[in-house]
């Protein structure tokens, strides 16, 4: 376009003096090339739109040149330069390049719509395109004008030939899903030829006749010379095409040789592998018949080769599953579903009812024809009935009343890999929240050192264990819990998992407690009821001693006074004596109520004031003629001035000589008595002190038991009924 526009022959023009490009004829190449380049990219319209441009024009002159018309388009932008060589008429382009032009708009069109049949139409126009520019290109290099001139009209320029021999291929190559353009960019022995003999088939014969012009010009020979350089130029190059031809043939029969050996090494491979193939697997062709089956779909199945080979594969369905089959076989066919699988249950000769994992899976040829059918089956009849067992043995875990626990002994830190419900409702934990989670963890920081030990004891040496542990639930509240962890080994003996089976024992153990309490009580209570009626048998042995003494004594006196002829005197001795033992009864019988009403909670007191000190004073002028009587020393010291108290009177007499008599009482001939009354600001107190035997350290808990008597002979001889301390408590 450059050299039409500014009239410069070194770019119009191929060779000096020779037929320039019109501008008309170099527009319409470079708009062939846009469209070109836009099919590439699939910019279909705007190539379309190029490629009708293209058309237009050569139709354009072609019809000016056809009956001789002048439309005012050859120098329409640009003025053709008088006197250019193998021109006609100014501006216009030779009819070769007009039907050239024709040829590669209407190929673009068609290689354009992407359907093969125009696609193969526009590759045929391609190849005539083709020929054509070779044709000008061979007038050329042979010098003969008649080739690239057209009589009257315009001559076509070496370069506009050239160009569109560069067009053709080009558009051949723009759609390679078929025909030429399939073949030249095949990945395959005939296009890898092609392409390698395409060039030399062209630029040879073409190098050969320009050589031989040349030589003919020069003078070195004459036309019959160029004739024969010409003759020996296709020679060889006809040897050289065979030659390239005898050894692709020989690498391809070498890649056939070693195909056909892979293939038979791949054959033996694949029988090898269908026959020992643990699974069963089977060829079936489009019609449902059996082709090939393996021994094991012939185990499965329970039939021999005979029996399958041409049958029906349908045939050993039920009416319905061959029906659903057969749709499903066609939609693999049309390519609307992938593969078949599914499982299906057969009713076999012999063997009864079995379930299958089937696979139907549908194999094409490289052009996507179906070929056949790969039947693929597994016999998973055991595998459905342990699916079964194992979900009853689930259920049956589900429902049992203790928490069980699996762990993986081959995995680090043993994960839990199950647990029950009853596992959820014990521990408060969820099913995700513990799987996989070691299972001591559970426990952490709550086992005792022994239990602790105990369990890894049981895991280093994988065997059982059972221990009883305090464990805190999810929401933080404690239980007991009794586990029994126990190993499980496979075939070979080696440990695989641990089974733990929890027992919440947190209410077993409160009725065991309690249980222990009330037996505990219960045996405390048999105590006390033994020592109740041996406390009942002493007090009976007191109770009738203590009052047998003063009646066996008022006895004695009445019939002393019976017998005989009492004198004054005696009659004055016994009724001291009859005086004296009433009063001792009077007292028994009073303590025996008093500790009554103690023991009833009637025990009533009378406060009044009175002045303390005196009525001590009293009380120890009382006791003053036994303890003359006993040789012991009685002291008193009172309190410095009156004390008054709210007291009952006659109560603190009762205690007064309580404490008086067992001082006087327990205390050796020449020992002391010492009676102290001392004050402070709030209280009085009233000690009674003797340098008697004592109590012993162990009895001191009993003495103000009722009835309670220090175990010795001295005590019983002294008499008492152990009352006296008692009633001095309360």
């Amino acid at each position: 376009i450059v050299g039409t526009v500014f009239h410069l022959p070194v770019l119009a023009a191929a060779l000096p003096g020779a037929v320039a490009i019109k501008f008309n004829a170099a527009v319409g190449l470079v708009v062939a090339a846009a469209g070109l380049l836009l099919l590439a990219f699939r910019r279909k319209r705007a190539a379309n739109a190029a490629f009708v441009a293209v058309l237009a024009l050569g139709v354009v002159h072609l019809a000016q040149d056809a009956f001789g018309l002048d439309l005012g388009i050859d120098e329409l932008v640009v003025s053709d330069p008088p006197g250019s060589p193998g021109t006609a008429k100014p501006g216009r382009m030779s009819p070769v390049d007009a039907v050239s032009f024709v040829l590669t708009g209407a190929a673009g069109l068609l290689i354009g719509r992407q359907a093969r049949s125009a696609v193969l139409i526009g590759q045929a126009l391609c190849v005539a395109l083709f020929a054509i520019a070779l044709h000008i290109l061979f007038g050329y290099a042979c010098n003969i004008a008649e080739v690239y001139s057209s009589g009257p009209f315009t001559a076509t320029a070496l370069n506009t030939a050239a160009a569109f021999g560069t067009l053709a291929p080009a558009l051949v190559f723009a759609d390679t899903r078929h025909g030429l353009g399939a073949v030249l960019a095949a990945d395959s022995v005939e296009g890898a030829q092609l392409r390698r003999v395409l060039p030399i088939a062209v630029i040879v014969p073409l190098l050969f006749d320009f050589l031989a012009v040349q030589g003919m010009n020069a003078g070195l020979y004459e036309a019959r010379g160029a004739i024969a350089l010409v003759l020996t130029g296709g020679a060889m190059l006809a040897l050289a095409i065979v030659g390239l031809t005898i050894r692709t043939m020989q690498r391809i029969d070498a890649q056939r040789r070693a195909a056909l050996e892979e293939t038979a090494a791949s054959a033996d491979l694949f029988r090898s592998t269908f026959e020992q193939a643990f699974i069963g697997m089977a060829n079936i062709d489009l019609h449902g018949r059996w082709l090939l089956v393996n021994d094991r779909l012939c185990h499965a199945l329970g039939r021999g080769r005979d029996r399958l080979i041409g049958q029906n594969a349908l045939d050993l369905l039920s009416p319905g599953q061959a029906r659903r089959v057969r749709a499903r076989a066609r939609r693999l066919m049309r390519g609307s579903d992938g593969s078949l699988r599914g499982e299906f249950p057969l009713d076999l000769p012999n063997r009864g009812r079995r379930w299958f994992d089937v696979r139907l899976t549908l194999h094409r040829d490289r052009a996507q024809r179906p070929l056949h059918f790969l039947f693929i089956a597994m016999d998973v009849t055991d595998r459905k009935q342990a699916m079964e067992q194992l979900r009853i043995s689930a259920r049956i875990l589900d429902s049992v009343a203790c928490g069980v626990v699996v762990t993986d002994a081959r995995m680090p830190g043993e994960p839990i890999t199950y647990v029950n419900e009853e596992f959820v409702r014990i521990t408060g934990y969820t099913a995700e929240e513990v799987l996989g989670r070691g299972f001591p963890s559970l426990s952490e920081g709550q086992l005792e050192r022994s239990e602790l030990d105990e369990l890894r004891r049981a895991f280093r040496s994988s065997q059982p264990c059972v221990i009883e542990i305090c464990q805190q639930r999810k929401d933080g509240t404690p239980f007991w819990n009794r586990m029994m962890v126990s190993p499980v080994r496979d075939a070979a003996g080696v440990l695989t998992h641990r089974v733990g089976i929890l027992l919440d024992v947190t209410a077993a153990r409160k009725a065991a407690q309690e249980r222990d309490e009330l037996l505990a009580s219960a045996v405390a209570a048999r105590s006390a009821a033994e020592v109740a009626m041996r406390a009942r048998d002493a007090l009976l042995a007191v109770v009738s001693h203590e009052l047998r003494g003063p009646l066996n004594t008022i006895r004695l006196w009445a019939s002393v006074l019976l017998t005989e002829e009492p004198k004054v005197d005696t009659v004055t001795r016994a009724a001291r004596h009859i005086d004296s033992a009433v009063d001792v009864q009077s007292r028994l019988i009073a303590d025996l109520i008093d500790v009554s009403r103690i023991a009833s909670g009637r025990l009533e007191i009378q406060r009044e004031p009175q002045e303390v000190g005196s009525l001590v004073a009293e009380a120890v002028e009382a006791a003053l003629p036994s303890a003359r009587q006993a040789a012991v020393d009685v002291r008193f010291q009172g309190a410095d001035g009156a004390v008054f108290a709210s007291v009952d009177r006659a109560r603190l007499d009762q205690v007064l000589k309580n404490l008086l008599g067992n001082a006087i009482k327990f205390t050796p001939p020449g020992g002391h008595v010492s009676v102290r009354v001392i004050t402070d600001d709030e209280h009085m107190h009233v000690h009674v002190e003797d340098d008697g035997r004592g109590i012993d350290p162990t009895d001191l808990p009993l003495v103000f038991q009722p009835f309670w008597q220090a175990d010795s002979r001295d005590t019983r001889l002294r008499g008492g009924m152990g009352l006296g301390l008692h009633i001095v408590k309360y």
